[in-house]
C-alpha cells in the first residue's frame, strides 16, 4: 500500500482518499475510509482499496449496486445474471471534506449501517413513483429509470458491468474446484463513477437473502424462485441412489470400468427420462436471469485476455 498511497499523495493530496476492510466481515462491519497512512492499524487480514471519489450521485446521495450471479459452472465458465437486483443508497448527502471522511452514513451504502443513522436526510424525491418500501434500497428497475431520465446509456452501462462480472470471474476460475452438478449464488457489489465506468467493490459468496422490507421481500422472493428453476435439480428416486452408494461401497474388488459402467446405468435408471442439463445447454427456464456465459461477451474477454497475454 505504502508506494500506491505516496505516489497518489504526492500528485493528488486532496483525492489522497483509501478504503480499508476485514477480509472476512460482512455487513460494512470494520470499514473506514482514510488519507492518513499512520491511521492505518489492524490486527487481521484487511484489504485496502483506493478510494473511488467522483461516483455517480442519485440526488447527491452515492449509491452502488447489489448484483446476483449464479454459476452453474466454474471451468468451463456457466454463469447467469439476475436483472432485478438493488440499488444501495448511503443516507447522508455526498461530500469528500476531510471532516466527513469518518461519517459512515456519507461514504458506505451498506443497508445493515444506514438504517441506524438517526439524523438521515435522504429525501423521498429518490423513491417516488410509488416505489416500494425498501428502507436505504431502491429497485434496479427504479434505478435505471431515473439514470435513463439523466440521459444515461442505462443499455451500454449494463453491457459494462456485465463485462466487469465476467472479468471477475475469469481471473478465479482456475483457483476454484469444480463440483459436478452444483451452483453457487454470488452477490457482486459495483460502483459506477461519474465517467460512467463500473468499478467491483467486492463479491459476496453468501449474499445475504433476509427480507426487512417490501422490496426486499418482492426482488429476493422472485430471486430465489428464478434460481431454483433455473438450475432445475431433477426429481429422482431416492431408493436407487441409494442402491448405487451401497454399490460403489461393497463391490471395490471389481475393475474401476465395469463398477464405473454400471453405476452409470442405475444413475440414469434413477434420473428417469430427465437427465441434468449439459453445460451450454439454455435452460428451460430463465425467469429474470440473463445469460453471461457461454456466450459473445465470455468470447470477447477470453480473446481479451489472448491478446494481453500475447503482449507479455
Amino acid at each position: 500500500v505504502l508506494y500506491p498511497f505516496a505516489k497518489r499523495y504526492d500528485t493528488c493530496p486532496e483525492r489522497n482518499y483509501w478504503i480499508m476492510k476485514p477480509a472476512g466481515s460482512s455487513r460494512g462491519r470494520g470499514i473506514f475510509v482514510f488519507n492518513d497512512i499512520s491511521a492505518v492499524s489492524y490486527t487481521e487480514v484487511v484489504i485496502v482499496q483506493r478510494y473511488v471519489d467522483r461516483p455517480m450521485l442519485l440526488d447527491g446521495y452515492k449509491f452502488d449496486l447489489r448484483l446476483y450471479v449464479c454459476v452453474t459452472s466454474m471451468n468451463p465458465l456457466e454463469c447467469f445474471i439476475y436483472k432485478k437486483g438493488f440499488g444501495r443508497l448511503s443516507s447522508e448527502v455526498y461530500s469528500t471534506d476531510p471532516k466527513d471522511m469518518a461519517n459512515k452514513y456519507i461514504h458506505l451504502t451498506n443497508s445493515s449501517i444506514n438504517r441506524h443513522n438517526p439524523n438521515s436526510v435522504q429525501r423521498m424525491a429518490i423513491r417516488q413513483d410509488k416505489q416500494l418500501e425498501g428502507g436505504s434500497k431502491i429497485s434496479l428497475d427504479y434505478l435505471w429509470k431515473r439514470l435513463a431520465s439523466d440521459g444515461i446509456d442505462t443499455k451500454q452501462l449494463w453491457l459494462k458491468i456485465k463485462q466487469v462480472v465476467l472479468k471477475t470471474l475469469y481471473c478465479v476460475q482456475d483457483s476454484v474446484p469444480g463440483h459436478p452438478n452444483s451452483f453457487e449464488l454470488f452477490g457482486f457489489d459495483v460502483l459506477i463513477d461519474q465517467d460512467c465506468k463500473p468499478w467491483l467493490i467486492e463479491v459476496n459468496a453468501s449474499p445475504a437473502l433476509s427480507r426487512e422490507n417490501e422490496l426486499d421481500h418482492t426482488i429476493k422472493n422472485a430471486m430465489v424462485a428464478d434460481t431454483i428453476r433455473l438450475v432445475d435439480p431433477p426429481a429422482f428416486d431416492r431408493r436407487i441412489i441409494s442402491d448405487v452408494l451401497s454399490k460403489k461401497l461393497t463391490e471395490k474388488a471389481r475393475s474401476k470400468w465395469h463398477v464405473n459402467k454400471e453405476l452409470a446405468g442405475l444413475v440414469q435408471n434413477a434420473l428417469g427420462d430427465l437427465p441434468p442439463r449439459q453445460y451450454g445447454e439454455t435452460p428451460r427456464f430463465m425467469g429474470d436471469y440473463e445469460c453471461c456465459a457461454p456466450g459473445p461477451e465470455w468470447d470477447a474477454v477470453c480473446k481479451l485476455h489472448k491478446k494481453i497475454n500475447s503482449r507479455n
